[in-house]
């Protein structure tokens, strides 16, 4: 049974990775914003998914996990959205839009399971 810290170890890396990319080419705001719409996909994703498990016969609790796993990892990116926030505030440019996008990345820790 795969527990809910290797989904998050998993997605961890995998997110920063991909802001160290993206920031490296568009910079930081740019990239968070990219970033911040990948936990409600992975939780609708997730959560359109478990519907197709109810035909399954044997019961699985994998879809809990995740949405566990999701969860805590956008309440991970969502610290990281304050604190690309409150930089932004310092400098007084674009911190409304890094406010939404923490907000959006925030949504799936709310709405665990």
């Amino acid at each position: 049974m795969i527990s809910t810290a290797f989904y998050v170890f998993l997605l961890l890396p995998s997110l920063f990775f991909a802001f160290m990319v993206l920031s490296t080419f568009h910079g930081a705001r740019r990239a968070y914003l990219a970033l911040s719409w990948i936990p409600v996909t992975l939780f609708l994703l997730i959560y359109g998914f478990q519907a197709l498990l109810s035909f399954q016969h044997s019961p699985s609790s994998q879809p809990a996990e995740m949405f566990l796993a999701v969860g805590w990892t956008s309440l991970i990116q969502a610290a990281l959205g304050v604190g690309l926030t409150i930089r932004a505030y310092d400098r007084r440019k674009g911190y409304i839009s890094l406010l939404l996008a923490t907000c959006l990345a925030l949504l799936p820790f709310i709405f665990r399971a």
